[in-house]
C-alpha cells in the first residue's frame, strides 16, 4: 500500500475462515505467485483471481528515504509525488483527467524503505490504464511548477502536523528511537532539507532508483501470466535499466540505544505519551510471537491495555500498541491520550501491565482468542485485489518466506505462552524503554522524571 505521509478501486471476494478448514483447503487460500519476466528485465509476480473484472497492479521500488543522501533529505517522498504530474505528451491534470475518466486510480508513494506506483482499473480498460502507468513510470519529467508546488504542500502539512500533539508525539519518539536516520525523520525530510531540493536533485534520484532491476511487479487480479506477457511488455518498454549501475546511497538504520524520556512542550488541555522499545526488522523468526505479544498487550477492545487502562480504570481516553517492522529494524509503540492530571498513574499503569506481560504466561483462554482474532482477520487482509498485491509485495520485498501464505494460520497457531513471554521479556525491556510525552512542561516534568533522563525537545525542532 503506497505510504501517505505528513505526518489506498477495490472489491471484496468472499472467503472463509481458514481455522474452519481442514489444511488442504486452508492452503488454497494462500496464492502462490507465478512470476514473469517482461523484456526490460523486470520480474512480475502474477496471482490470478477471476471473480471480478478488475486488475491490481503494484510497481515496487528499492527508492525509498534509506536510499537518500545526507543532504536529500525528502527526496524519495518528494520524487515519487511528482512522478505523476507530468510527461512529454501529458500534463498532470491531463493525467489526473484520463485515470478518472476510466473509473481507475493510479498514485505513487514513498515510505522510508521503498517506494511504490500503484494502478487499479478494469479489465476492460488495462491497456489504457497501462499506458499511463507505463508513461509516468518511463518518462517523468518533473516539472518545475508542479515541484514548487508539491514543496509548498509538504512544507505546509509539516507545519500544520506541528498543531497536532499526535503527530508531535509520532514524530519525537521515532527521532529519539532512531535520531535522524530514514527511520526518525519526517519523510518529507524536514524545512530546511525541503527547501534546498531542485529539479535536478529529483531527476538524479529517478535516475539511480527508478530501474526495472531495482524493483518488482505485483499483479493481482482477473488476469493470466500469458496476458501479463501480452499487454505489460509495451508500456514499459522505454523503461530499461541503464548499461552501468551508478554508486547508491542505502542507509540501515538502527536503533540510538538511548534510554529516558522526551518531553515537548504544547500548550493542550491532556497529555499525548508514548512509549517505544526498539524491535526486530520484518522478516525476523520472532515476527508472529512479537505481533501476538503486541495484540494481547494493545491491540484492541480485546487487550489489557483497554481494559484496564481505559474501562476499568478509566485512566485514558485512547490506549493502544503497535508494531512497526520496517527492513532494517523496527519499534513497539504504546500510544496514550490522558489528562495531565491523570499521566503519572496512566503511565503507571501501562507499564504495569507491560511488566505483566513479562512476568506471568498469558493465560491460555486469553492467547487463545487473541489467536482467533488474527485467524479471522487472515481472510479479511485478502479480500481486496489491491490488499492482496500489497501483501505479496511486502513477502517479496522483506524477504519473507515463499510459502507465507500457506504458514500463516500454523504459525500463528503455533505460538506458545512461552513465546509470548520470551519476547515481551526481550523487546519490551525497560533497559531500552523511551517515553515521550507532549503537554504542559511544567505539570508534566515530574511524570517524565521516573523514566529519565528527561530531554526537553522544541517541537519545532522535529521538522
Amino acid at each position: 500500500m503506497i505510504a501517505r505521509h505528513i505526518l489506498p478501486l477495490a472489491a471484496a471476494s468472499v472467503l472463509v475462515a481458514p481455522w474452519t478448514l481442514a489444511p488442504a483447503e486452508a492452503k488454497s487460500l494462500a496464492p502462490r505467485p507465478e512470476r514473469v519476466t517482461l523484456p526490460n528485465g523486470l520480474p512480475v509476480l502474477v496471482v490470478e483471481r477471476h471473480d471480478l473484472p478488475i486488475v491490481s497492479v503494484d510497481l515496487v521500488l528499492r527508492a525509498g528515504g534509506v536510499n537518500e543522501a545526507a543532504n536529500e533529505h525528502g527526496l524519495a517522498s518528494l520524487t515519487a509525488n511528482l512522478l505523476t504530474k507530468g510527461t512529454p505528451t501529458r500534463t498532470a491534470q491531463a493525467i489526473a483527467d484520463e485515470i478518472d475518466a476510466l473509473g481507475a486510480s493510479l498514485g505513487a508513494g514513498a515510505d522510508p524503505d521503498k517506494s511504490e506506483v500503484e494502478l487499479n482499473v478494469l479489465k476492460s480498460d488495462l491497456d489504457h490504464g497501462l499506458a499511463l502507468m507505463g508513461d509516468v513510470v518511463s518518462h517523468p519529467t518533473f516539472p518545475a511548477a508542479e515541484l514548487d508546488k508539491a514543496k509548498n504542500l509538504e512544507s505546509a502539512g509539516l507545519r500544520t502536523a506541528l498543531d497536532d500533539p499526535g503527530t508531535v508525539t509520532g514524530l519525537a519518539a521515532s527521532q529519539g528511537l532512531f535520531d535522524h536516520t530514514a527511520y526518525g525523520r519526517p519523510l518529507s525530510g524536514g524545512l530546511a532539507a525541503l527547501a534546498t531540493l531542485q529539479q535536478v536533485d529529483v531527476q538524479r534520484f529517478y535516475q539511480a532508483n527508478y530501474r526495472p532491476d531495482r524493483g518488482f511487479m505485483v499483479v493481482v487480479g482477473d488476469i493470466t501470466p500469458a496476458e501479463v506477457r501480452q499487454h505489460f511488455a509495451k508500456p514499459f518498454a522505454d523503461w530499461k535499466a541503464p548499461a552501468t549501475m551508478p554508486g547508491l546511497t542505502v542507509e540501515h538504520p538502527q536503533p540510538t540505544g538511548w534510554k529516558g524520556a522526551r518531553l515537548v512542550p504544547m500548550d493542550l488541555t491532556q497529555a499525548n505519551i508514548k512509549v517505544a522499545y526498539p524491535a526486530i526488522a520484518r522478516n525476523h523468526p520472532d515476527y508472529f510471537p512479537l505481533v501476538v505479544a503486541t495484540q494481547i498487550l494493545g491491540g484492541g477492545y480485546l487487550s489489557r491495555l483497554y481494559k484496564n487502562v481505559r474501562e476499568e480504570q478509566g485512566l485514558a481516553y485512547s490506549v493502544g500498541a503497535s508494531n512497526v517492522l520496517r527492513q532494517s529494524a523496527g519499534t513497539t509503540v504504546i500510544g496514550l491520550q490522558t489528562k495531565e492530571e491523570a499521566a503519572a498513574q496512566a503511565l503507571k499503569s501501562v507499564i504495569a501491565q507491560v511488566d505483566d506481560l513479562r512476568n506471568r504466561p498469558v493465560p491460555a483462554p486469553e492467547l487463545a482468542a487473541i489467536k482467533r482474532f488474527f485467524l479471522g482477520k487472515f481472510p479479511r487482509d485478502l479480500e481486496a485485489n489491491s490488499d492482496l498485491a500489497s501483501m505479496v509485495s511486502a513477502v517479496t520485498f522483506y524477504g519473507l518466506p515463499e510459502d507465507y501464505f500457506d504458514r500463516f494460520v500454523s504459525r500463528i497457531q503455533a505460538v506458545t505462552a512461552q513465546d509470548v513471554q520470551r519476547v515481551a521479556r526481550k523487546y519490551f525491556d525497560p533497559a531500552h524503554r523511551q517515553v515521550t510525552i507532549v503537554g504542559h512542561q511544567n505539570v508534566l516534568a515530574k511524570v517524565a522524571a521516573p523514566y529519565g533522563p528527561v530531554v526537553v525537545v522544541n517541537k519545532t525542532d522535529l521538522i
